[in-house]
């Protein structure tokens, strides 16, 4: 178990609670240490985030995840094994993985394993398990092409769960 430092935010977290009442547990805040996330995507979400800039959430992400972006594991072996699982089937059979930086990004996680005070102060430190952020319920964030190479990279992920880092004129071919 790897434990980061979160900020929750109360009023993003109570606003985000009112509008998906049914995810009551879910919290909004900001990492507050610098640590890896992982996402694996196929060519054309590849082509959508080079076409766009963003990277954004799937169809198969609840409401309140795609509302704050795409969701991002921590456990990079669980994330290859269960990206090249959906090879072929869920997405294309051209797999990617992105990687991030999580410092200072907001997100929302469904369930961080605390709750915030909602008579507490704004901010409200906690420690999460990094474990939490994992390949069924991720953490999730928004990302643009503006971070590429500074807290951005991007891999082809090959079937034996080898990566090769793509260089900036591959992902703009």
């Amino acid at each position: 178990m790897r434990l980061v430092r979160v900020i929750a935010d109360r009023d993003a977290t109570l606003e985000a609670q009112d509008r998906w009442p049914l995810f009551n547990e879910l919290v909004v805040g900001v990492f507050d240490e610098s640590f890896s996330l992982y996402r694996v995507l196929d060519g054309a979400e590849l082509h959508r985030i080079v076409t766009t800039g963003r990277i954004e959430g799937g169809r198969y992400a609840a409401p309140p995840e795609r509302a704050f972006g795409a969701s991002w594991g921590y456990e990079i072996d669980s994330v290859i094994r269960g990206g090249l699982g959906l090879k072929g089937r869920r997405i294309g059979s051209d797999v990617y993985l992105a990687k991030i930086d999580a410092f200072d990004r907001k997100f929302l996680h469904l369930s961080p394993g605390f709750s915030i005070d909602p008579m507490g102060d704004s901010e409200q430190p906690f420690e999460m398990d990094a474990g939490r952020c994992n390949w069924g319920l991720g953490c999730s964030t928004a990302v643009s092409l503006d971070d590429l190479g500074v807290d951005l990279e991007f891999y082809a992920l090959k079937d034996d769960g080898q990566l090769r880092r793509l260089s900036p004129d591959e992902l703009a071919s």
